[in-house]
């Protein structure tokens, strides 16, 4: 569910660019001559590529690289986006052998992969779910990736091949290297010749957060913030687009930033992958209100439970890097062994839901290490002669006890410690000025990538 309508789940359906004529064909006289030659060259040869390594960079930089949005892909999904030109390489006499490349059958729809989505890389790959309906009869479909820059990263490869009627629907997958923006290009063939070819731009491999927790973990920055280097997204829960706060669809209450858009740009540019951010926090909220039977939750019994679960399983398993838990401000006189209790519910939920263990990331968040000094405190020192302060203090050590205490209960790793941030990062003594914002990003940067070395560790 979302709050002011359905949590949908069901698939993003851009529009498909149709290539209606090869940038070839333009060409006459010896520049034919050439293709030809060129033709019989590759005929042979299959195209290369190298499949990143998990860790490209040994350390993610805590700032952000500005660059534009790959120009080669266009914004507009309406445009006709040409072909590469590569020709597909041609093996033995079978029903995929493409001898003409016009007069097969159209893609009717193409309901996955999905524009401006970011598939979860394992190792170097990722396996890209390929999900089409026919226009017309065929023997076989064929995909294959290009650059941004629309050189062939991954050639025409034959991802499913049957008798299929006129109106069919085609299941497949196609292994992706790590990166992009790409091009996924896709085209059906009949009696040997190829229809045309459906193109989807903004597809990327790369790293996927679902994040949950109360207001830091949403839009109460300062500022909103958005993507400077065009290689980080948001989903929230009915659409995926590149990242600029806030999300009203996620919490409306928040009307500032995020770190999400700023730390995706950092490990973006850490890694050379897109990154993926699923918000589903909450501001305000307590760990009470997370459980699956909460009759205090925002929007219902239980919807702060259900909107993340949803997320995590919508992704499926090893669709998520890592959730990324940041609560603690709303549960400061809770104890330590009932919040331990309360998030390993939540985290099971999760893990049930990905049918996989998910792995979490908390951090360390309650008041700000210098929070005495801000007004309520002094306020509070006034009404008790300073003994709740103490008091108080010693309770929010309890909650950042119980966040210490689940590192380590199996695929649960150490988060940032934002309470290390002071007031003089937090302008209302609790959410984060810009300079907080990228403080943050740069804590949260350190314990992901941490995480992640972990993680491809095991066994």
């Amino acid at each position: 569910m979302r709050f002011g309508g359905s949590w949908s789940t069901g698939p993003f359906r851009p529009s498909i660019i149709y290539e209606v004529g090869s940038l070839n064909s333009r060409r006459t006289g010896g520049s034919f001559l050439f293709l030809v030659v060129l033709i019989l060259f590759f005929q042979n040869c299959s195209v290369g590529f190298r499949a990143d390594e998990e860790l490209s960079l040994a350390m993610i930089s805590g700032s952000a690289v500005e660059s534009a949005v790959p120009s080669p892909i266009s914004q507009n999904q309406g445009s006709i986006i040409p072909s590469s030109g590569i020709a597909p390489s041609v093996g033995a006499e079978n029903v995929c052998q493409v001898t003409t490349e016009s007069g097969g059958p159209a893609v009717a729809a193409i309901t996955s992969p999905m524009r401006l989505r970011v598939y979860q890389r394992q190792g170097g790959a990722a396996q890209l779910p390929v999900n089409l309906v026919l226009a017309g009869a065929a023997d076989c479909v064929q995909a294959r990736i290009l650059r941004d820059d629309r050189s062939t990263l991954v050639d025409w490869t034959t991802i499913a091949s049957a008798a299929f009627a006129s109106g069919a629907g085609v299941s497949s997958s196609l292994n992706t290297p790590n990166g992009g923006w790409y091009f996924f290009e896709v085209r059906a063939i009949k009696d040997h010749a190829a229809g045309p070819v459906a193109t989807l731009d903004y597809i990327g491999v790369g790293e996927v957060f679902v994040t949950a927790g109360q207001s830091n973990s949403t839009f109460f920055g300062e500022q909103p913030q958005r993507t400077k280097t065009g290689k980080v997204v948001y989903f929230d829960g009915a659409t995926w687009q590149l990242c600029q706060d806030p999300l009203p669809n996620v919490d409306p209450q928040g009307s500032g930033g995020a770190p999400w858009c700023p730390l995706g740009d950092s490990i973006a540019a850490g890694y050379g992958v897109p990154v993926a951010f699923a918000p589903t926090g909450w501001g305000g909220s307590s760990i009470s209100q997370w459980q699956a039977n909460a009759s205090t939750s925002p929007g219902g019994v239980g919807v702060l439970y259900k909107r993340m679960t949803q997320t995590v399983a919508y992704f499926g398993p090893g669709g998520v890097r890592a959730v990324l838990w940041h609560q603690g401000e709303s549960d400061v006189s809770m104890p330590q062994n009932t919040y331990v209790t309360s998030l390993l519910a939540i985290i099971q939920g999760s893990r049930e839901a990905a049918g996989t263990a998910v792995p979490w990331i908390v951090a360390q968040a309650t008041y700000p290490h210098d929070w005495s000094s801000s007004s309520l405190a002094l306020w509070r020192t006034l009404s008790c002669e300073g003994q709740c302060i103490d008091e108080r203090n010693a309770q929010r050590q309890q909650i950042r006890a119980a966040q210490s205490q689940l590192v380590g209960a199996g695929n649960v790793f150490a988060g940032p410690d934002t309470d290390v941030l002071g007031l003089m990062y937090r302008p209302d003594g609790i959410h984060f000025s810009v300079a907080g914002l990228h403080a943050e990003v740069q804590l949260w940067g350190s314990s992901i990538h941490a995480a992640i070395q972990s993680l491809i560790q095991q066994p």
